[in-house]
Order: structure tokens, then sequence, then C-alpha cells
């Protein structure tokens, strides 16, 4: 019988019938929501030998090609983040059979109905459907990767495209541990579970009446005098800005009910959402002397840094495209210059041959005039000796004819 401890289960095989036992022995409720969810899901089919079903990219055609399925999943939308610009492309995922890998690609539909698949090489970029946003994506975790890609991994399990996910040796208990964490997020409407990331202060977990009073202020410039801030402070009080790993109010991004609409604009995150207006209004209205400008916050360098990091990805895949382009144009251009090459050798043979062909005419008619020559001696020779016999027998009548009288 299965041992239904998932910190101790690190030697049990990863099916889709041991994981479905897993988690219905240990987190049954946020496991059903999740299975309710597979209905919503969509799957693309994909054949590697078919450029309009992939594209052209190599880097694709060889990792799809080493692939025992060919099936893709579709997890939301390419949103790069550049300011409010729509996405379009989908984004689907692929996981590998052997070894289990999970890959995104960006679809690139064209007007003929062929597709274009180009690698993602950060989820950042990815604007994701449900159940995948409820994870905690938008909350600055670092580890809500990691449960998108357990709950990838499972869907490729489920669908028995993936008979067996392959346990890392330096952490067997990965994707148990960030299955359940992810079906924890997805049970909770994708808000923070109670028991999941309580931090540790001094050995000491951090209870949850604690958390609703963790305020964090927003910093304020280094020339601000500190009777100026500590009398603006307690003059008013704002509302406490809880901090996102400990946050448990629904933070998620929401879209509407059909998961294929196309969203209006890209999400933004909590550090994004967040603005002191109160703060600014009471500094304005007041009559003592403004503070100078603050300086960038760390949110500020954070959004800096992301939207930096977004174009650089950007600027890399805008290289990969190019640099295929001329790759093919390069091979196209190689191709053309052996057909031209061929086609000036054919055309030097061809003259040749018609060089050789125009000897043989010459000499044909020289050979034909000489026998026409011939030919008209013959003919004046046979006239001659026709005529020189019939005149002798002539003659030798009259003389005979001349004795008789």
């Amino acid at each position: 019988m299965l041992n239904m401890d998932i910190s101790s289960d690190t030697k049990i095989p990863l099916t889709a019938k041991t994981v479905r036992a897993i988690a219905r022995a240990s987190f049954q409720q946020p496991f059903d929501k999740l299975a309710r969810a597979v209905s919503e899901t969509k799957w693309l089919d994909f054949d590697v030998n078919d450029p309009g079903s992939i594209g052209t990219d190599r880097a694709v055609y060889r990792s799809l090609s080493r692939s025992k399925h060919n099936r893709l999943l579709v997890v939301g939308y390419y949103a790069p983040g550049y300011g409010d610009e729509r996405p379009t492309d989908r984004v689907a995922a692929h996981v590998h059979t052997d070894p289990a890998e999970v890959r995104f690609y960006r679809i690139i539909e064209a007007k003929d109905g062929s597709r274009t698949l180009e690698d993602v090489n950060s989820t950042s970029a990815v604007d994701f459907d449900p159940p995948f946003c409820d994870v905690g994506d938008g909350q600055g975790d670092h580890r809500a990767g990691h449960r998108v890609t357990a709950l990838i991994e499972w869907f490729f399990l489920d669908a028995g495209l993936v008979p067996e996910l392959t346990r890392p040796d330096g952490d067997p208990g990965k994707f148990t541990r960030n299955f359940r964490q992810a079906c924890m997020w997805v049970g909770n409407d994708g808000s923070q579970p109670v028991d999941v990331y309580l931090r540790r202060s001094s050995g000491v977990n951090i209870k949850e009446e604690e958390k609703e009073t963790i305020p964090v202020r927003p910093k304020r410039s280094s020339t601000t005098s500190a009777s100026f801030r500590n009398s603006a402070v307690d003059e008013f009080r704002l509302p406490p800005i809880k901090r996102s790993a400990t946050d448990t109010s629904p933070v998620k991004r929401q879209r509407e009910e059909n998961p294929l609409a196309r969203p209006t604009k890209h999400r933004r995150t909590l550090s994004e959402q967040v603005t002191p207006l109160t703060m600014h209004h009471h500094l304005m209205n007041s009559g003592s002397n403004p503070p100078s400008p603050r300086t960038p916050t760390l949110n500020d360098a954070e959004r800096m840094n992301r939207a930096l990091g977004s174009r650089i990805i950007h600027l890399h895949e805008q290289y990969r495209t190019l640099r295929s382009h001329f790759e093919e144009t390069g091979s196209k251009q190689a191709d053309l210059k052996t057909e031209l090459k061929d086609m000036k050798e054919r055309v030097i043979h061809a003259e040749s041959r018609s060089e050789e062909l125009d000897r043989e005419v010459n000499s044909l008619r020289t050979r034909l005039q000489q026998a026409e020559e011939e030919a008209a001696k013959l003919r004046a020779e046979i006239l001659a000796g026709s005529n020189g016999p019939n005149s002798g027998s002539s003659n030798g009548v009259d003389k005979r004819a001349t004795r008789r009288r």
C-alpha cells in the first residue's frame, strides 16, 4: 500500500495513478477543483516534418523531434509587457517524454493558416490563462514558476502523453511539493493559502494575526527632514501595505469567463498597482515645506529591470528570427549559384556542340559540291562517248554503197 506522506515518498514512481492517489489522500478538495479545469484546457497537434505546423526554426525542430508525442498545451498569451500593447499570439507548453522537460513556444499564426513556433525563454513574458495564473505569479514570488511547471507536467501526465516523471537527484520531492502548493493556490481561487510560505523570524512562525500588522512604507528621500516625516506620520495613518509573500488578500490576474478571449492590455503586478496617493495629497496640502523629490524606490528599480529584461529577451528573439532568415537566404543563394554554374556549363557545352555541327554542315556542303562537279563531268563524258560511235557507222555504210555501184 502506498504511503501518502509527500515529504517521505521520494522513491515512489511519479505516474498519473500514484500522483492522483497522493493528491486525493493529502489535498483532495484543491485537487478536485484543479481536475474540473481539465475540460477547459486547449490542446494543439503538430507535425515536426511539416514546416506549416512548427515553422523553420532549427532549435524548435531539434527540440520537438525528440518528443514521443505531438501535442502542445495552450497556457496563455505572449505579452512581453511593452506599454499597453494588446497580446495576440498564444503561448503553448510542451513536455518531453524522456526526460520530462517543460518548454514554452510562441505561436505565430499566418493568414494562410500555417503556424510558426518560437522559443519563449522566460515565463515573465507569458500572460497565463486559468488555472496557471492562479498560483501567485503576480505577487512577486519567484517560486510561482515552479508551481506553473508542476501544473503543466501534471496535465501532460494526466493526458497520458508522459508515462512517468523523473525525480531530480538533488531534490526528489520537488514535483510533489510544488504540485501540492499549486493545487492549494488554485483551490483558494488564486489567493495565498494559509499553510503555504509562512515566513520564519528568529526561528518562530509568523502567526495569521501578525501578518495583518506588517506595514511596508514607501521610501523617502534622504534629504527629507526627520521631524517632517515624524509629524506627517503622526497626523495620519495609511492602511498597511502588506508584504506580497504573506498577503492573504486575493490579488490575482483575472480574465473573462471565456479562457480564449484576448485581454485588452497587459496586466500589472502588485508593485505596479500600489500607489500611496493619500500620502501624496496630504503632503501637497500641508502648510509645511514639501520634501524634495523622492529617489527611485526598490520597486521602481525592479520594474525598470523587468522592463529592460523583457526588452532584451524580445531583442534576442528578433535576432534569432533574423539570423534564421539570413541562414535560409544564404542557403537559397548558394543553391541559386550552383544552378547558375550548372546552366553556364550547359550553355558552354551547347555552344561547343553548335560549333561542331556548323563544321560538319560546311564539310557536307563541300562534299556535296564536289559530288555535283564529278557528276557533271561524268554526264559530259557519257554524252561525248555516245556521239563518237554513231558517226563512224554512218560513214562505213556510205562507203559500202559506193563500192556496189
